[in-house]
């Protein structure tokens, strides 16, 4: 007994003490019969349930999924794997000896075939074109041989056509940088070109594609349905503005110092039948005519209004209602598209037009003067007051989109460019990218092979 409990018992007398002893021993005794009873009824439950004291009850296995009847695979028309190309040149490998008597061999079979495609680093061509010149004896004179260059090569230049339009192409359409294919001119042709020359060559093909890119505008500025969108671009680390102007087949570049209504109004031009597709940009409001606004933009605007801190069920409710009724225009748009023999005149689809801006206007006047502090919907539902007219467009005329993809994807390829060479250095830099991005782009949409066209373009006579 340690001395704290020698001070608990100090005032307890020997009687009072072998009491105590006496009652803590019952106690030990009632506890240890009640283990003993608790320990044999978990004994009876175990043998009950099919325990046993080491090893866990058994686990029924799962029983397998019955097997579906196998179908038979369905014959494809064609074979997956990649095909046969034309031999540029065949080489024949015959077995001389036999590997076991050494006996020589003749004649034979054709056992099987290896086709093997690769590329080989190939000298550039160049000719020496001999210009010679002959006595005439009648006439008393030297007569020289005239030869016509114009379908090889442009002026006084040593790089023909071909050569320049693979440039053009490597620098536009893979958005390769000079320098770099400076190297790859080197290291595949053995060919060194200037990145000087390179320049220089990438602005004759835009000289000369000015009459194209002139057609190009015309038929830009004529269409009926026109995508706009404009982004950001660097001239010597200054600010610029690249617009887009796309249709079906044809796009147009220009890159502007200006990101105003003016230079949108110049370049889009004042045609009012025509319907013109963009974003919410305020620039295009000046521009008459009939308007489509992009419900991507849009719909990205809703999705991103879920996410703000004061939303709630009252708000996913109006998101929901605004992007039904965004749904039932396009249904109804691919209703009138699939050309019904009734319920898709003109007078039925401005009805519906006009109950699609009666449904949607609904949703958004109670919050036309809220605050969006309070009701984080009001900066939509102002852009739903201000649009309205242009919103559903593409239901009285279905040729309409209702996104500006088009233009999105026609921009896409110049943002690639822009962020690999960060931009042009001059003024005339700017226009020999802003022109080859075009000529380039409406070539590809009208289903040419670009190179061709600008070997076409570059051999066509001045």
């Amino acid at each position: 007994m340690d001395a704290s409990q020698q001070d608990k018992f100090a005032g307890f007398s020997a009687a009072e003490l072998i009491a105590v002893i006496l009652e803590q021993r019952d106690l030990i005794a009632k506890q240890n019969q009640l283990i003993s009873d608790l320990q044999k009824r978990v004994r009876e439950l175990e043998q009950q349930l099919g325990f046993d004291d080491r090893k866990p009850p058994p686990v029924a296995p799962k029983p397998p999924a019955p097997r579906s009847e196998r179908r038979p695979r369905k014959k494809r028309p064609f074979n997956s794997c990649r095909r046969r190309e034309p031999a540029t040149k065949t080489l024949h490998h015959f077995p001389d000896s036999c590997p076991d008597c050494g006996r020589k061999l003749s004649g034979g079979s054709v056992s099987r075939t290896r086709q093997v495609i690769d590329i080989e680093p190939a000298p550039v061509q160049v000719t020496d074109h001999v210009i010679h010149e002959r006595w005439c004896g009648v006439c008393a004179k030297r007569v020289r041989a005239k030869v016509d260059f114009s379908g090889l090569v442009c002026g006084k230049r040593r790089i023909g056509h071909n050569l320049a339009a693979w440039i053009a192409g490597l620098s536009i359409d893979a958005g390769i940088p000079v320098r770099t294919i400076q190297r790859m001119l080197k290291r595949m042709y053995a060919v060194h070109v200037s990145t000087g020359e390179i320049v220089d060559l990438l602005a004759l093909v835009a000289q000369k594609g000015r009459d194209k890119l002139e057609a190009i505008k015309a038929q830009i500025r004529s269409s009926e349905c026109l995508h706009a969108d404009e982004t950001g671009w660097k001239e010597n680390g200054a600010y610029r503005c690249l617009w887009s102007l796309s249709t079906q087949t044809a796009r147009w570049f220009h890159i502007d110092p200006s990101r105003s209504a003016k230079v949108a109004q110049q370049l889009i031009g004042d045609e009012h039948a025509r319907t013109l597709v963009t974003d919410f940009y305020c620039v295009y409001n000046s521009i008459l005519g009939r308007h489509q606004r992009c419900w991507a933009h849009f719909y990205r605007a809703l999705e991103e209004l879920r996410q703000h801190p004061l939303a709630t069920e009252r708000l996913a409710q109006w998101i929901d209602a605004v992007v039904a009724l965004w749904r039932r225009g396009r249904q109804y748009r691919q209703f009138c598209l699939t050309k019904p023999p009734f319920g898709a005149g003109l007078f039925d689809r401005r009805r519906e037009r006009k109950r699609l801006e009666e449904a949607i206007w609904a949703l958004a006047e109670p919050f036309w003067e809220a605050d969006k502090a309070v009701d984080p919907q009001a900066t939509l539902a102002r852009r739903i007051g201000l649009f309205l007219g242009e919103l559903f467009t593409f239901v009285e005329f279905p040729e309409v989109p209702d996104d500006n993809n088009a233009a999105e994807r026609a921009i896409r390829p110049a943002v690639v460019i822009r962020k690999i060479c960060g931009g042009t250095r001059s003024p005339k830099g700017t226009y020999v990218k802003a022109a080859l991005m075009s000529l380039f782009a409406t070539w590809k949409l009208e289903g040419v092979d670009p190179i061709r066209e600008c070997v076409a373009l570059l051999a066509a006579p001045a």
